[in-house]
């Protein structure tokens, strides 16, 4: 029994790693000599009536591909079934058109193993890198330019494509290589180049945070540091500045309050007043506020963003022993971690991978203890 039916186009989008609105316009996503489509027509398709998706290609061919695709088996064992696949046709010479899809399959494949798409490159169809190819590529975050995702290329990897584009020698090679070198290659050494001060930059600032342990010297610092850069530092550079400098605050302020309060203290008692109720005050604020950043800890390593079990234990240990130093009873602890959990649910609705983040990087600028690796590596040199 002869089986006609479309290959759906969610189907076809998975095969080429396309966007799906974009699936039903095949042309535009894979070239396909025309010169051969007709005479390759009934050697590549399983059945001579079924309507094709894509030309010279049917879809019990795109079917059996995009299976070996979409499968869990590793990259490797793909590539072999591809392979496998294209020989047991017994064609003298693999058609284009079939070689077309079966690059696009491959180039997905290629993208989940390699990263950057260095070695994915060198499987680009040479028919692809044309100037009206590209001009369909989406060369932006979020797109994928050549079927590999924009957050993999790097230099490297455009320099391979520009090496490519050469070896491939169409017509328009170096008009191609000459606006992607303007358009492209250039905004994105910047942007490497940017990446690369921005983890210098945040490595001086951790090296500062580790060293200065007096917080009025982590300060000066700290605002020695933003001098250097004239005070304007990367967006996410300027972040983790705003965040050791509120810990160096709070820490610097405590120690003020502890001073003062010595002095207070020795006074109240020359004059017999009691400061239990205020000191009582202050060990409620700090229980409070500590706990409910251990719950917004144990939030996110329960929802796996950033913070693991066990880090949250080794928290909650470090945290326990600054709570046994309090005056306050055990009463008084349930009642603020009573309150926390009726309230905190509600505000962490919204909380995302990218806020547990943040909160990881504060955590770890004030207890760098509590996530320091627990079997060290020994040192090497």
């Amino acid at each position: 029994m002869k089986v006609k039916r479309l290959l759906a186009p969610s189907l076809l989008a998975a095969v080429l790693g396309i966007e799906p609105v974009a699936a039903s316009s095949t042309s535009s996503i894979i070239y396909v000599d025309k010169a051969h489509s007709k005479m390759g027509m009934v050697a590549q398709s399983d059945d001579p009536d079924s309507q094709q998706v894509v030309p010279g290609v049917s879809p019990v061919f795109l079917a059996k591909l995009s299976t070996i695709t979409e499968s869990a088996a590793p990259p490797d064992k793909k590539l072999a079934d591809i392979d496998s696949l294209v020989r047991s046709y017994g064609w003298p010479a693999t058609p284009p058109a079939i070689a077309q899809v079966v690059a696009a399959a491959r180039i997905k494949i290629l993208a989940q193993k390699t990263k950057p798409a260095d070695l994915v490159v060198g499987e680009i169809p040479c028919d692809h890198l044309t100037i009206d190819f590209n001009s369909k590529q989406q060369w932006y975050p979020g797109g994928t330019p050549f079927g590999i995702p924009f957050e993999q290329w790097t230099v490297s990897s455009f320099n391979a494509l520009k090496a490519r584009i050469a070896a491939c020698g169409n017509p328009d090679s170096q008009g191609l290589i000459n606006y992607l070198a303007y358009s492209v290659g250039q905004p994105m050494a910047e942007r490497e180049a940017g990446s690369a001060r921005t983890k210098e930059l945040l490595n001086e600032l951790a090296g500062i945070v580790r060293d200065q342990k007096n917080p009025a010297q982590r300060l000066a610092a700290i605002d020695d540091f933003l001098r250097r850069l004239n005070w304007a530092a990367p967006p996410e550079v300027e972040q983790e500045i705003e965040r050791a400098r509120a810990v160096a605050q709070v820490e610097q302020r405590a120690a003020e309050s502890a001073q003062f309060q010595g002095t207070r203290q020795q006074e109240e008692a020359n004059t017999k007043i009691d400061d239990a109720a205020l000191q009582e005050a202050q060990e409620v604020t700090i229980f409070r506020q500590f706990s409910t950043r251990y719950y917004v800890a144990s939030y996110c390593a329960e929802h796996d963003a950033f913070f693991t079990a066990e880090e949250v234990e080794r928290l909650r240990a470090e945290l326990q022993r600054t709570f046994s130093t309090m005056h306050l009873s055990q009463q008084q602890k349930d009642v603020v971690w009573n309150h926390i959990q009726a309230t905190a649910p509600a505000q962490l609705a919204g909380v995302t991978d990218e806020d547990c983040a943040a909160e990881k990087r504060s955590y770890a600028l004030t207890w760098p203890q509590v996530f320091a690796p627990t079997d060290p590596a020994e040192n090497p040199f």
